[in-house]
């Protein structure tokens, strides 16, 4: 997400280059949305940066 900010990354974006998933496999695994809580969590205040773009993906907002 660092080297992509502000630019919304899909889900199966993520689930391929993050975790290593094939690409065209139809996927309703909710790994990417657990994963992004649990960083903000970690984050506290600052995991804000992370915006959730319904129904497209996560975008890493510049600072």
């Amino acid at each position: 997400m660092i080297s992509n900010k502000n630019r919304v990354l899909t889900r199966d974006f993520l689930l391929q280059h993050v975790w290593g998933y094939e690409e065209g496999l139809d996927l309703t695994t909710k790994v990417v949305d657990v994963t992004v809580s649990h960083l903000r969590d970690k984050l506290g205040p600052a995991g804000s940066i992370i915006t959730a773009v319904r129904g497209f993906g996560y975008r890493l907002d510049s600072v």
